[in-house]
């Protein structure tokens, strides 16, 4: 599809990435500030003494390890900030994998994550054929992140797998799981409801913008009621504050904006932290 000459009332492609950057600029800020600042004192008080589950997360991550991250890495998919693509590391020589693992020992030794780690490249694409092409409200945001930062993702899952686990309940959000699991489950529940002769009654909940309205001191709570090894949760929280975007239209970007909540779009490891911050809702479920 051509990309709509006209966004929002304006028709230069520089001024249309700048209000696609505004749209998504106000969608990347927490919810209510007063309950972003309550967590946030709540982290800070808990911070500063937390120690988590003993863990050498620095000598686990070897070169045998990264080179397994980087052959997971999905092929033929545009390069992120960096220009760097998943087929520039698989075909490298195999010293990359070698300094690659000494990056990444040094980045969880120091919970220190270089500045272009947090920046992704955010392409608009509209959300339906039938959405109105020209308003900026009708476009998702797909963000690519740099390369490198999703082999250090990888590694972190498999290195921190046993503390990011989540209820079997949780249907989202997972390799191997989507909306047939959860149609599945929920059909049979009915079944068993009306064979009872009963009647079921069902609610659904539609979590607007879920992914970008993550509150981040909420999830770092959350990683510590796990006892996640505090390296893992240093990391995380060097990492989102770092976290930048900017648009990308036809030739122009835009400029770059702070993400201030959500989850990183793009990121591999993003996915598995969402589905803990909600796993507490399946939990008072059940």
């Amino acid at each position: 599809m051509t990309p709509s000459q006209v966004i929002n009332g304006v028709s230069h492609q520089g001024e249309i990435a700048e209000a696609f950057r505004q749209v998504f600029q106000s969608h990347a800020r927490p919810n209510n500030m007063t309950t972003n600042s309550h967590l946030q004192q709540q982290f800070c008080a808990l911070y500063g003494s937390y120690i988590g589950d003993d863990l050498k997360a620095d000598s686990a991550i070897t070169v045998e390890l990264v080179d397994h991250a980087v052959s997971e890495l999905k092929r033929a998919r545009a390069a992120g900030p960096d220009g760097i693509t998943a087929e520039h590391l698989l075909y490298s020589h195999p010293l990359i994998r070698v300094l690659l693992s000494l990056l990444f020992r040094l980045m969880v030794m120091y919970a220190y994550v270089p500045d272009d780690f947090g920046v992704g490249m955010i392409i608009p694409l509209l959300k339906g054929d039938d959405c109105d092409s020209t308003m900026a409200d009708n476009y998702r945001a797909i963000t690519i992140s740099p390369c490198i930062s999703k082999v250090f993702e990888k590694c972190l899952i498999l290195v921190f797998h046993p503390w990011l686990n989540s209820d079997d309940l949780q249907l989202g959000f997972k390799k191997g799981k989507g909306c047939r699991d959860a149609i599945l489950t929920l059909r049979g529940i009915i079944k068993h409801i009306n064979d009872s002769g009963s009647t079921a009654v069902l609610c659904a909940l539609d979590l607007s913008k879920a992914f970008d309205k993550m509150n981040h001191y909420g999830l770092y709570i959350k990683l510590m009621e796990r006892n996640i090894p505090r390296c893992f949760l240093d990391v995380l929280v060097c990492w989102y504050s770092k976290c930048f975007a900017f648009v990308r239209w036809n030739f122009f970007v835009s400029q770059q904006f702070q993400i201030l909540a959500g989850v990183r779009q793009g990121g591999v490891l993003s996915p598995t932290l969402f589905a803990i911050f909600v796993d507490s809702v399946i939990t008072k479920l059940r």
